[in-house]
Protein backbone atom coordinates (compact mmCIF):
# COMPACT_ATOMS: atom_id res chain seq x y z
CA UNK A 1 0.00 0.00 0.00
CA UNK A 2 2.86 2.54 0.61
CA UNK A 3 3.65 3.58 -3.27
CA UNK A 4 0.02 4.64 -3.97
CA UNK A 5 -0.11 6.22 -0.56
CA UNK A 6 3.15 8.04 -1.33
CA UNK A 7 1.89 9.83 -4.79
CA UNK A 8 -1.52 10.76 -2.60
CA UNK A 9 -0.21 12.14 -0.26
CA UNK A 10 2.38 13.79 -2.29
CA UNK A 11 -0.25 15.35 -4.45
CA UNK A 12 -2.86 16.49 -2.73
CA UNK A 13 -1.36 19.45 -1.46
CA UNK A 14 -0.92 20.53 -5.04
CA UNK A 15 -4.12 19.63 -6.22
CA UNK A 16 -4.99 23.72 -6.61
CA UNK A 17 -2.41 23.78 -8.90
CA UNK A 18 -4.36 21.61 -10.87
CA UNK A 19 -1.63 21.01 -13.39
CA UNK A 20 -2.15 18.54 -16.40
CA UNK A 21 -3.38 15.14 -15.73
CA UNK A 22 -2.89 15.32 -11.88
CA UNK A 23 -6.44 14.79 -10.86
CA UNK A 24 -6.51 11.75 -13.01
CA UNK A 25 -3.48 10.45 -11.76
CA UNK A 26 -5.14 10.67 -8.12
CA UNK A 27 -8.01 8.98 -9.42
CA UNK A 28 -6.50 5.94 -10.33
CA UNK A 29 -3.93 5.80 -7.52
CA UNK A 30 -6.97 6.11 -4.93
CA UNK A 31 -8.69 3.33 -7.57
CA UNK A 32 -5.82 1.09 -6.73
CA UNK A 33 -5.49 1.37 -3.21
CA UNK A 34 -8.88 0.92 -2.29
CA UNK A 35 -8.88 -2.75 -3.62
CA UNK A 36 -6.25 -4.12 -1.26
CA UNK A 37 -7.89 -1.66 1.78
CA UNK A 38 -11.03 -3.32 1.29
CA UNK A 39 -9.39 -7.28 0.91
CA UNK A 40 -7.72 -6.61 4.15
CA UNK A 41 -10.59 -5.00 5.60
CA UNK A 42 -12.93 -7.97 4.62
CA UNK A 43 -10.61 -10.75 6.12
CA UNK A 44 -10.53 -8.26 9.44
CA UNK A 45 -13.60 -8.18 9.60
CA UNK A 46 -14.45 -11.78 8.94
CA UNK A 47 -11.99 -13.22 11.23
CA UNK A 48 -13.61 -11.36 13.89
CA UNK A 49 -16.62 -12.84 13.12
CA UNK A 50 -18.82 -9.66 12.10
CA UNK A 51 -20.06 -7.76 8.84
CA UNK A 52 -18.25 -5.73 6.46
CA UNK A 53 -18.70 -6.01 2.61
CA UNK A 54 -21.71 -8.07 3.25
CA UNK A 55 -19.74 -10.85 4.20
CA UNK A 56 -21.26 -12.55 7.10
CA UNK A 57 -21.92 -16.12 8.61
CA UNK A 58 -25.26 -16.44 7.20
CA UNK A 59 -25.32 -16.30 3.55
CA UNK A 60 -27.11 -13.50 1.87
CA UNK A 61 -28.98 -15.65 -0.60
CA UNK A 62 -30.23 -14.70 -4.28
CA UNK A 63 -31.13 -16.01 -7.84
CA UNK A 64 -29.62 -15.48 -10.67
CA UNK A 65 -28.32 -17.01 -14.03
CA UNK A 66 -25.36 -18.66 -13.79
CA UNK A 67 -23.82 -18.48 -17.11
CA UNK A 68 -24.46 -14.58 -17.40
CA UNK A 69 -23.08 -14.37 -13.85
CA UNK A 70 -19.98 -16.27 -14.83
CA UNK A 71 -19.41 -14.60 -18.27
CA UNK A 72 -20.11 -11.20 -16.10
CA UNK A 73 -16.89 -12.30 -13.97
CA UNK A 74 -14.89 -12.58 -17.19
CA UNK A 75 -15.22 -9.09 -19.13
CA UNK A 76 -14.69 -7.58 -16.00
CA UNK A 77 -10.71 -8.55 -16.13
CA UNK A 78 -11.06 -9.16 -19.88
CA UNK A 79 -9.43 -5.90 -20.53
CA UNK A 80 -6.94 -6.17 -18.28
CA UNK A 81 -5.87 -9.61 -19.73
CA UNK A 82 -5.75 -8.39 -23.10
CA UNK A 83 -3.26 -5.35 -22.11
CA UNK A 84 -0.80 -7.92 -21.32
CA UNK A 85 -1.47 -9.75 -24.30
CA UNK A 86 -2.72 -13.01 -22.28
CA UNK A 87 -4.99 -15.63 -24.24
CA UNK A 88 -8.23 -15.23 -21.77
CA UNK A 89 -11.37 -17.48 -21.73
CA UNK A 90 -14.46 -18.10 -20.16
CA UNK A 91 -16.47 -20.95 -20.56
CA UNK A 92 -19.74 -22.11 -18.69
CA UNK A 93 -21.21 -25.89 -19.03
CA UNK A 94 -24.21 -25.51 -21.52
CA UNK A 95 -27.96 -25.60 -19.66
CA UNK A 96 -26.39 -24.48 -16.20
CA UNK A 97 -29.54 -22.07 -15.58
CA UNK A 98 -29.96 -20.53 -12.40
CA UNK A 99 -28.74 -21.16 -8.22
CA UNK A 100 -29.67 -19.18 -5.40
CA UNK A 101 -25.76 -18.69 -3.51
CA UNK A 102 -24.41 -15.36 -2.25
CA UNK A 103 -24.05 -13.52 -5.32
CA UNK A 104 -21.48 -11.01 -3.24
CA UNK A 105 -19.51 -13.34 -1.73
CA UNK A 106 -19.03 -15.18 -5.02
CA UNK A 107 -17.78 -12.31 -6.57
CA UNK A 108 -15.14 -12.16 -4.34
CA UNK A 109 -13.71 -15.26 -4.90
CA UNK A 110 -13.89 -15.32 -8.68
CA UNK A 111 -12.11 -12.13 -8.81
CA UNK A 112 -9.64 -12.46 -6.48
CA UNK A 113 -8.32 -15.86 -8.26
CA UNK A 114 -9.13 -14.11 -11.73
CA UNK A 115 -6.46 -11.00 -10.96
CA UNK A 116 -3.81 -13.09 -9.09
CA UNK A 117 -4.04 -15.20 -12.35
CA UNK A 118 -3.52 -12.49 -14.93
CA UNK A 119 -0.95 -10.93 -12.71
CA UNK A 120 1.35 -13.95 -12.36
CA UNK A 121 0.88 -14.69 -15.88
CA UNK A 122 3.39 -13.33 -18.74
CA UNK A 123 2.38 -11.98 -21.62
CA UNK A 124 1.47 -14.45 -24.22
CA UNK A 125 0.07 -16.56 -21.36
CA UNK A 126 -3.33 -18.48 -20.74
CA UNK A 127 -5.96 -17.51 -18.12
CA UNK A 128 -9.21 -19.49 -18.08
CA UNK A 129 -12.07 -19.41 -15.56
CA UNK A 130 -14.87 -22.12 -15.95
CA UNK A 131 -17.79 -23.23 -14.50
CA UNK A 132 -19.75 -26.29 -14.00
CA UNK A 133 -21.94 -28.75 -12.29
CA UNK A 134 -20.80 -32.14 -10.67
CA UNK A 135 -22.98 -34.00 -8.88
CA UNK A 136 -24.69 -31.25 -6.52
CA UNK A 137 -22.09 -29.03 -6.20
CA UNK A 138 -20.98 -26.23 -8.59
CA UNK A 139 -17.39 -26.14 -9.33
CA UNK A 140 -15.67 -23.20 -10.49
CA UNK A 141 -11.97 -23.47 -11.79
CA UNK A 142 -9.20 -20.54 -12.95
CA UNK A 143 -6.28 -21.96 -14.82
CA UNK A 144 -2.89 -20.45 -15.56
CA UNK A 145 0.14 -21.00 -17.41
CA UNK A 146 2.29 -18.14 -14.68
CA UNK A 147 5.06 -18.80 -12.57
CA UNK A 148 3.50 -21.94 -10.56
CA UNK A 149 3.96 -22.25 -7.06
CA UNK A 150 6.55 -24.30 -5.73
CA UNK A 151 5.84 -27.86 -3.82
CA UNK A 152 7.24 -26.79 -0.68
CA UNK A 153 4.69 -23.65 -0.70
CA UNK A 154 1.15 -25.17 -1.30
CA UNK A 155 0.10 -26.05 2.01
CA UNK A 156 0.85 -22.48 3.06
CA UNK A 157 -0.80 -19.98 0.02
CA UNK A 158 -4.09 -19.89 1.93
CA UNK A 159 -2.23 -18.44 5.55
CA UNK A 160 -2.78 -14.75 5.46
CA UNK A 161 0.02 -12.98 4.35
CA UNK A 162 1.75 -15.25 2.72
CA UNK A 163 3.89 -14.80 -0.50
CA UNK A 164 5.45 -16.63 -2.61
CA UNK A 165 7.82 -14.23 -3.12
CA UNK A 166 9.10 -12.04 0.06
CA UNK A 167 12.32 -10.40 -1.49
CA UNK A 168 13.04 -7.40 -2.35
CA UNK A 169 13.66 -8.33 -6.22
CA UNK A 170 10.31 -9.33 -5.84
CA UNK A 171 8.12 -8.48 -9.62
CA UNK A 172 4.59 -8.69 -7.99
CA UNK A 173 3.23 -6.35 -5.45
CA UNK A 174 0.59 -7.10 -2.67
CA UNK A 175 -0.16 -8.23 0.45
CA UNK A 176 -0.80 -11.44 0.72
CA UNK A 177 -4.64 -11.08 1.97
CA UNK A 178 -6.55 -12.16 -1.39
CA UNK A 179 -6.65 -16.25 -1.26
CA UNK A 180 -6.74 -15.99 2.64
CA UNK A 181 -10.05 -14.26 1.93
CA UNK A 182 -11.05 -17.00 -0.90
CA UNK A 183 -10.84 -19.82 1.34
CA UNK A 184 -12.87 -18.20 4.05
CA UNK A 185 -15.54 -17.02 1.82
CA UNK A 186 -15.53 -20.66 0.03
CA UNK A 187 -16.15 -22.25 3.25
CA UNK A 188 -18.60 -20.05 4.75
CA UNK A 189 -20.67 -21.53 2.11
CA UNK A 190 -20.36 -25.10 3.17
CA UNK A 191 -17.63 -25.22 0.11
CA UNK A 192 -14.10 -25.94 0.12
CA UNK A 193 -11.13 -24.93 -2.26
CA UNK A 194 -8.19 -26.14 -3.92
CA UNK A 195 -4.87 -26.05 -5.75
CA UNK A 196 -2.53 -27.85 -8.05
CA UNK A 197 0.58 -26.07 -9.39
CA UNK A 198 3.98 -26.59 -11.26
CA UNK A 199 6.72 -23.99 -10.57
CA UNK A 200 7.63 -22.50 -13.68
CA UNK A 201 4.11 -24.22 -15.81
CA UNK A 202 0.73 -22.57 -14.11
CA UNK A 203 -1.59 -23.29 -11.57
CA UNK A 204 -5.41 -24.50 -11.35
CA UNK A 205 -7.69 -22.56 -8.44
CA UNK A 206 -10.49 -25.11 -7.69
CA UNK A 207 -13.69 -23.93 -5.53
CA UNK A 208 -16.44 -26.06 -4.75
CA UNK A 209 -19.79 -25.02 -2.89
CA UNK A 210 -23.22 -27.23 -3.01
CA UNK A 211 -25.55 -26.04 -5.87
CA UNK A 212 -28.78 -24.67 -4.44
CA UNK A 213 -31.18 -24.25 -6.71
CA UNK A 214 -34.26 -21.46 -6.44
CA UNK A 215 -36.48 -24.38 -5.69
CA UNK A 216 -34.35 -26.44 -3.06
CA UNK A 217 -34.49 -23.22 -0.90
CA UNK A 218 -38.01 -24.06 0.73
CA UNK A 219 -37.60 -20.96 3.27
CA UNK A 220 -36.49 -18.73 1.21
CA UNK A 221 -39.88 -17.19 -0.79
CA UNK A 222 -38.05 -14.60 -2.56
CA UNK A 223 -34.69 -13.64 -3.10
CA UNK A 224 -32.42 -11.44 -1.54
CA UNK A 225 -32.11 -8.11 -3.99
CA UNK A 226 -28.68 -7.32 -5.15
CA UNK A 227 -26.89 -4.55 -4.04
CA UNK A 228 -27.87 -1.99 -6.43
CA UNK A 229 -25.53 -0.42 -8.37
CA UNK A 230 -25.63 3.28 -6.80
CA UNK A 231 -24.06 2.74 -3.69
CA UNK A 232 -24.43 5.46 -0.38
CA UNK A 233 -22.24 8.33 -0.11
CA UNK A 234 -21.12 7.63 2.91
CA UNK A 235 -21.68 4.61 5.42
CA UNK A 236 -24.68 4.75 8.01
CA UNK A 237 -24.23 2.29 10.11
CA UNK A 238 -25.80 -1.01 10.45
CA UNK A 239 -26.93 -3.03 7.14
CA UNK A 240 -26.49 0.49 5.13
CA UNK A 241 -22.52 0.11 6.20
CA UNK A 242 -22.61 -2.99 4.77
CA UNK A 243 -24.05 -2.93 1.50
CA UNK A 244 -21.98 0.31 0.96
CA UNK A 245 -18.89 -0.96 1.73
CA UNK A 246 -20.19 -4.28 -0.56
CA UNK A 247 -20.56 -1.55 -3.75
CA UNK A 248 -17.04 -0.05 -2.93
CA UNK A 249 -15.70 -2.90 -3.15
CA UNK A 250 -17.37 -4.28 -6.07
CA UNK A 251 -16.58 -0.80 -8.12
CA UNK A 252 -13.07 -0.96 -6.49
CA UNK A 253 -12.30 -4.42 -7.79
CA UNK A 254 -13.78 -3.23 -11.29
CA UNK A 255 -11.05 -0.76 -11.66
CA UNK A 256 -7.88 -1.85 -13.48
CA UNK A 257 -5.51 -2.69 -10.55
CA UNK A 258 -2.69 -3.43 -13.13
CA UNK A 259 -1.40 -0.40 -15.61
CA UNK A 260 -2.30 -1.33 -19.44
CA UNK A 261 1.02 -2.72 -20.98
CA UNK A 262 1.32 0.27 -23.40
CA UNK A 263 1.55 2.62 -20.51
CA UNK A 264 3.96 0.62 -18.80
CA UNK A 265 6.30 0.90 -22.40
CA UNK A 266 9.22 2.78 -21.71
CA UNK A 267 10.45 4.90 -24.82
CA UNK A 268 13.96 4.98 -26.02
CA UNK A 269 15.93 7.69 -24.70
CA UNK A 270 18.70 9.67 -26.37
CA UNK A 271 21.50 11.78 -24.65
CA UNK A 272 19.50 14.78 -25.48
CA UNK A 273 20.90 18.13 -25.09
CA UNK A 274 19.52 21.49 -22.91
CA UNK A 275 21.27 23.23 -19.59
CA UNK A 276 18.57 20.95 -17.38
CA UNK A 277 20.50 18.65 -14.94
CA UNK A 278 19.97 14.78 -16.14
CA UNK A 279 18.10 12.11 -13.76
CA UNK A 280 17.57 8.58 -13.35
CA UNK A 281 14.32 6.73 -12.19
CA UNK A 282 14.38 3.44 -11.09
CA UNK A 283 10.99 2.40 -10.29
CA UNK A 284 9.21 -1.12 -11.14
CA UNK A 285 5.77 0.48 -10.26
CA UNK A 286 4.64 2.20 -13.35
CA UNK A 287 2.28 5.04 -11.74
CA UNK A 288 4.93 5.71 -9.55
CA UNK A 289 7.45 5.82 -12.35
CA UNK A 290 5.25 8.27 -14.74
CA UNK A 291 4.59 11.00 -11.56
CA UNK A 292 7.99 11.44 -10.64
CA UNK A 293 8.92 12.16 -13.95
CA UNK A 294 5.63 14.79 -14.25
CA UNK A 295 6.63 16.18 -10.84
CA UNK A 296 10.50 16.28 -12.08
CA UNK A 297 10.27 16.57 -15.64
CA UNK A 298 10.06 20.62 -15.61
CA UNK A 299 13.64 20.88 -14.02
CA UNK A 300 15.30 18.04 -14.67
CA UNK A 301 15.99 15.77 -18.33
CA UNK A 302 14.44 12.56 -16.73
CA UNK A 303 16.03 9.17 -18.05
CA UNK A 304 13.37 5.48 -16.69
CA UNK A 305 14.55 2.37 -15.68
CA UNK A 306 12.15 -0.01 -14.64
CA UNK A 307 14.59 -2.52 -12.29
CA UNK A 308 17.77 -2.29 -11.09
CA UNK A 309 19.63 -3.77 -14.21
CA UNK A 310 18.35 -1.47 -16.35
CA UNK A 311 19.17 1.33 -13.64
CA UNK A 312 22.71 0.12 -14.04
CA UNK A 313 23.16 0.07 -17.75
CA UNK A 314 21.36 3.40 -18.36
CA UNK A 315 23.54 5.00 -15.53
CA UNK A 316 26.62 3.51 -17.49
CA UNK A 317 25.13 4.52 -20.80
CA UNK A 318 24.01 8.26 -20.34
CA UNK A 319 25.96 9.08 -17.00
CA UNK A 320 23.43 11.01 -15.24
CA UNK A 321 23.82 13.76 -12.50
CA UNK A 322 21.68 11.99 -9.93
CA UNK A 323 20.25 8.90 -9.66
CA UNK A 324 16.50 8.14 -7.93
CA UNK A 325 16.50 4.27 -7.33
CA UNK A 326 13.14 2.88 -5.33
CA UNK A 327 14.07 -0.30 -3.10
CA UNK A 328 12.32 -2.78 -4.09
CA UNK A 329 12.74 -4.31 -7.83
CA UNK A 330 13.03 -6.85 -9.65
CA UNK A 331 16.00 -8.21 -11.42
CA UNK A 332 18.31 -6.32 -8.62
CA UNK A 333 16.95 -4.28 -6.12
CA UNK A 334 17.55 -0.64 -5.44
CA UNK A 335 20.76 -1.65 -2.38
CA UNK A 336 22.27 -4.42 -5.38
CA UNK A 337 22.16 -1.35 -8.03
CA UNK A 338 23.50 0.88 -5.89
CA UNK A 339 26.63 -0.99 -4.80
CA UNK A 340 27.44 -2.04 -8.34
CA UNK A 341 27.12 1.45 -9.48
CA UNK A 342 29.17 2.85 -6.63
CA UNK A 343 31.83 -0.21 -7.99
CA UNK A 344 31.98 1.20 -11.21
CA UNK A 345 34.24 3.79 -12.36
CA UNK A 346 32.09 5.84 -14.65
CA UNK A 347 28.96 5.95 -12.02
CA UNK A 348 30.84 5.66 -8.41
CA UNK A 349 30.84 9.43 -7.71
CA UNK A 350 27.49 10.13 -8.98
CA UNK A 351 24.98 10.83 -6.16
CA UNK A 352 22.24 7.74 -5.87
CA UNK A 353 18.83 9.07 -3.58
CA UNK A 354 17.15 5.71 -2.56
CA UNK A 355 13.23 5.29 -1.93
CA UNK A 356 11.74 2.90 0.55
CA UNK A 357 8.76 1.86 2.35
CA UNK A 358 10.85 0.92 5.56
CA UNK A 359 12.14 3.92 7.94
CA UNK A 360 13.61 1.18 10.63
CA UNK A 361 17.62 1.64 10.94
CA UNK A 362 18.03 -1.57 9.97
CA UNK A 363 17.36 -0.11 6.69
CA UNK A 364 19.00 3.41 6.77
CA UNK A 365 22.11 1.55 7.70
CA UNK A 366 21.84 -0.48 4.48
CA UNK A 367 21.19 1.93 2.30
CA UNK A 368 24.24 3.63 3.47
CA UNK A 369 26.61 1.00 3.45
CA UNK A 370 25.50 0.45 -0.34
CA UNK A 371 26.87 3.87 -1.25
CA UNK A 372 23.43 5.51 -1.21
CA UNK A 373 23.95 9.63 -0.51
CA UNK A 374 20.33 10.04 0.75
CA UNK A 375 17.00 8.24 1.37
CA UNK A 376 13.88 9.42 1.49
CA UNK A 377 11.05 6.85 3.27
CA UNK A 378 7.63 6.55 1.23
CA UNK A 379 5.47 8.36 2.00
CA UNK A 380 7.34 11.31 0.88
CA UNK A 381 6.93 15.23 0.65
CA UNK A 382 7.49 16.38 -3.04
CA UNK A 383 9.21 19.51 -1.54
CA UNK A 384 11.46 17.59 0.20
CA UNK A 385 12.76 15.76 -2.36
CA UNK A 386 13.21 18.49 -4.97
CA UNK A 387 15.76 20.38 -2.38
CA UNK A 388 17.48 16.80 -1.29
CA UNK A 389 18.10 16.44 -5.34
CA UNK A 390 18.74 20.12 -5.91
CA UNK A 391 21.78 20.08 -2.93
CA UNK A 392 23.08 16.76 -4.52
CA UNK A 393 23.11 17.73 -7.63
CA UNK A 394 24.49 21.51 -6.89
CA UNK A 395 27.18 19.20 -5.14
CA UNK A 396 27.65 17.06 -7.68
CA UNK A 397 28.58 19.34 -10.34
CA UNK A 398 30.86 21.89 -8.15
CA UNK A 399 33.31 18.70 -7.26
CA UNK A 400 32.90 18.07 -10.98
CA UNK A 401 34.19 21.80 -12.02
CA UNK A 402 37.07 21.28 -9.49
CA UNK A 403 38.54 17.98 -10.13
Amino acid sequence: LFAPLAMVQAVVPHMRAQESGMIVNVGSIAGKLTVPWLTVYSASKFAMGSLTNGIRMELKRETFALEEFIKGMGNSVRKMAEDKRINFAVSVEAGAGTISADRDKLEKIILNLLFNAVKFTPSGGRVELSAQRQAEDLVLQVSDTGMGISEKQLPFIFDRFWQADTSSQRKYQGVGIGLALVKELTVAQGGKVSVESQEGKGTTMTVRIPFQQPEAIASVTAATPAIPEAAPASPGGGADTNEWLAGLYRRAEMFPSLTPLQESLRPVETAGAGNRPRVLIADDEPDMLRFLKSQLGANYQVLEAVDGQQAIEKASQFLPDIILLDMMMPEKDGLQACSELRARTPTQSIPIVLLTARADEETKLAALAAGASDFLSKPFSLTELNVRLKNLVESHQLQRKLA
